[in-house]
């Protein structure tokens, strides 16, 4: 099964009331390798979400991660920060 198929078939069945699911990393993508698995990051509606778990579907490794809303938001700006502080020390050292 195609990553995305798989991706698609492991939300449906492990998480059907997710408001969102995201597949991430390289797979699906010119950089994906034999030993790539499925990064999915799932929303959900409430606890016991945020959490990360792994597991096996489809001959693929799952990687998930599970936020709510709130907690994905939080991520998001968590990251985004990071990254641009990262940009403004390169950028500043020429």
């Amino acid at each position: 099964m195609d990553p995305v198929g798989a991706a698609r078939a492991y939300v449906a069945d492990r998480f059907p009331s997710a408001w969102a699911a995201y597949l991430g990393g390289s797979t699906g993508t010119a950089l994906q390798t034999p030993t790539s698995d499925l990064d999915i990051v799932v929303v959900l509606d409430g606890g016991p979400a945020p959490f990360r778990h792994t597991d096996w579907h489809e001959g693929w490794l799952v990687e998930v991660f599970a936020h709510t809303a709130a907690s994905f938001d939080a991520f998001v700006e968590r990251e985004t920060a990071a990254v641009a502080a990262h940009v403004r020390a390169w950028s500043s050292a020429g």
